[in-house]
């Protein structure tokens, strides 16, 4: 498995700005990284639905420390509903920086604000561009959604979730709605649960949480 191959890591890059590579403000960064990370422990059968409930598969997580810490977490408390991880407190948007950081596809780059040194987390741009136009193109194709790769199509199914404006600008949301209300039901209940995660730690403000 190649670096990008991994969800929350695919998430995050596409969620730079395409230009500057800096995360935008409000893209809802740590929700959109832990439901990624649920669903590479879902597309590895190591954890399952159970009536809108994760809980543990029989399969393996791919080989990173972070998977394993949240399969881990979740063995201890079984039972606990989508959103109520994709909500919890410690998220996993900086090991999944750390990881970008450590294969050359980020930087943490010296900036000055007022005279005071600081480092601002950068994404490579050029790291940024296949996954966009593979998103793209699959998007715009007329494949259907249980044909598209799994990771691409739930990468595509988060973002438009976290409505990422980055990866789908609102006149592509528009465009392409139908596509997105299959790819959303071919994954729930991830989508919905990102949805409502949002919603709830917004005070309920920004993203819608019905269905599709």
């Amino acid at each position: 498995m190649q670096l990008l191959d991994l969800l929350p890591l695919r998430v995050l890059v596409l969620a730079a700005r395409p230009e500057t590579g800096r995360l935008p403000a409000g893209a809802h960064i740590r929700e959109l990284t832990l439901a990624a990370a649920l669903g590479e422990l879902w597309l590895a059968g190591a954890v399952l639905d159970d009536r809108g409930r994760v809980v543990r598969g029989a399969g393996s997580p791919p080989d990173w420390p972070a998977l394993a810490q949240l399969l881990a977490d979740i063995e201890r408390r079984p039972g606990r509903r989508w959103q109520s991880w994709i909500r919890r407190t410690r998220g996993f948007e900086r090991p999944t920086m750390d990881a970008l950081l450590a294969g050359g596809l980020a930087a943490d780059v010296p900036q000055r604000f007022l005279g005071i040194p600081f480092t601002r987390f950068t994404v490579d741009p050029g790291a940024r561009a296949p996954l966009a136009a593979e998103v793209d193109g699959w998007l715009r194709s007329s494949v259907p959604v249980p044909e598209i790769p799994q990771r691409t199509a739930l990468t595509i199914a988060l973002a438009d979730a976290a409505r990422l404006a980055t990866v789908l600008p609102r006149p592509e949301r528009r465009a392409h709605a139908a596509r997105l209300r299959q790819l959303a039901d071919h994954y729930e209940p991830l989508p919905r649960a990102l949805r409502r995660a949002i919603a709830s730690n917004s005070g309920g403000e920004g993203v819608s949480v019905s269905a599709g």
